[in-house]
């Protein structure tokens, strides 16, 4: 079941993507000072959140749960019931390749990542900055299990030029902001808010989803690397002829086939991408293993 933005609480957010196996934590920073803390439960959390949010400093939840409350760091970590991405949005961050310019530009292009990769629709949540994304699962792993999967997303992030925080994807340690707090870097605070919920996911089927995409990443050109950075700094310059020439609207898939046959798959990302975007917004899931096809390389090969 999934909560609407206005009916799901900071509670109800906190036990959906935290592990009750283990001591829940978070973090207060105050004049660039951190201090953990330890919880009880879910809900002690979610209390002391909110009592620190109203004053002036800013209340973080750790994204693990821990041993003991002695310590947040990775190692220290027990279990865990989301995988998460950091992604950060303003212009300066455009244009050095580590985010996007505005949050519209960052959910568009998470749209497309879980689309080429085959991941769920995750969970979206505001910032204030930029976005927090989970993928919430229906049972606790282990930290080590973790640890492999996390890193695997992380792969999958820098392969196909998804800009999220590096540094956070696989970090156990992770501390982000909880719905109904507010981002205070700001002024005046911004309300950190789910922009859409997400039903939790067997670990095992987000597991073999992501085995698959590994085993499925090409070496991009180094065209569509460099690309990348200029194309997400303003979506409405992303070249659109290649999208006007695949026109997938009113064909069938075997139509776009012969299409896409024609087209160099080793372009700039800024042309490819919007290219996976069209036949997704047209046929769905089932031009996905066409698009992979065409990416790799198949059907132009072929051609050749």
């Amino acid at each position: 079941m999934t909560n609407t933005p206005e009916n799901m609480t900071m509670t109800d957010f906190l036990r959906r993507i935290i592990s009750p196996n283990g001591v829940p934590m978070g973090t207060r920073i105050l004049g660039g000072k951190a201090k953990n803390f330890r919880c009880e439960s879910i809900e002690g959390m979610a209390k002391k959140i909110a009592a620190i949010d109203a004053n002036e400093a800013d209340a973080f939840h750790a994204c693990a749960a821990f041993q003991d409350g002695e310590s947040r760091r990775g190692a220290n970590a027990k279990s865990m019931q989301a995988l998460w991405l950091d992604v950060d949005c303003g212009r300066e961050k455009a244009l050095a390749g580590k985010g996007y310019s505005t949050k519209v530009d960052a959910v568009r292009a998470l749209k497309a990542f879980c689309w080429e990769t085959g991941l769920p629709k995750p969970m979206i949540v505001d910032s204030g900055g930029g976005l927090h994304v989970y993928w919430p699962l229906t049972a606790p792993i282990a930290a080590d299990e973790w640890k492999r999967a996390a890193y695997k997303l992380k792969q999958l992030t820098s392969a196909f030029c998804f800009w999220a925080d590096p540094s956070r994807t696989a970090d156990a340690a992770s501390i982000l902001r909880p719905i109904g707090s507010h981002n205070k870097k700001y002024n005046p605070p911004r309300e950190v808010v789910l922009l859409r919920d997400a039903a939790p996911t067997d670990y095992a089927s987000i597991r073999a989803r992501l085995e698959l995409a590994i085993t499925q990443v090409r070496s991009p050109s180094p065209a569509r690397w460099t690309g990348g950075k200029r194309s997400l700094v303003a979506t409405e310059k992303i070249p659109q002829d290649l999208v006007s020439q695949v026109n997938p609207n009113g064909y069938t898939l075997e139509d776009v086939e012969t299409a896409l046959g024609k087209l160099d798959p080793w372009c700039e990302r800024g042309q490819w991408m919007p290219v996976g975007m069209a036949l997704a917004d047209a046929f769905g899931e089932t031009a996905r293993d066409l698009f992979v096809r065409w990416s790799r390389g198949e059907l132009w090969e072929r051609k050749r």
